[in-house]
């Protein structure tokens, strides 16, 4: 179906069309899609947890190589959970420069540190 709009019509209520043109399900449905997609992208952007990530997503991390990687997994499994990002410059090789290049990279997801459990 095609719709001729004419060059002189002025649109007062663009959603009104959009509603007459859809309906009110299909608008429905359009958000509920926009709300996932958005969804699973703000969760990428919050960087790679240091908390949970494996060897091959910390060295996915740009500035973190193989040593690097090894050496946050290592540290992680001594001392426990990181309580923030900045904790990474206690890691042996990561220094305050390497931590500012990390920048959005790596993240501290809340519920991590809060389900910690430590058995001595």
């Amino acid at each position: 179906m095609y719709y001729i709009w004419p060059k002189r019509l002025k649109l007062r209520n663009p959603e009104a069309l959009f509603l007459n043109f859809c309906g009110d399900s299909e608008m429905k449905k359009i958000f509920l899609i926009l709300v996932i997609f958005f969804g699973f992208n703000l969760s990428v952007l919050a960087g790679v947890d240091i908390n949970t990530a494996s060897q091959a997503d910390l060295e996915s991390v740009k500035g973190l190589g193989p040593v690097k990687a090894k050496a946050i997994i290592e540290y992680r499994n001594k001392y426990g959970m990181f309580k923030s990002v900045e904790e990474l410059a206690n890691v042996k090789g990561i220094g305050a420069g390497i931590l500012k290049q990390l920048g959005d990279q790596v993240s501290v997801q809340e519920g991590a540190v809060l389900t910690e459990t430590k058995v001595d």
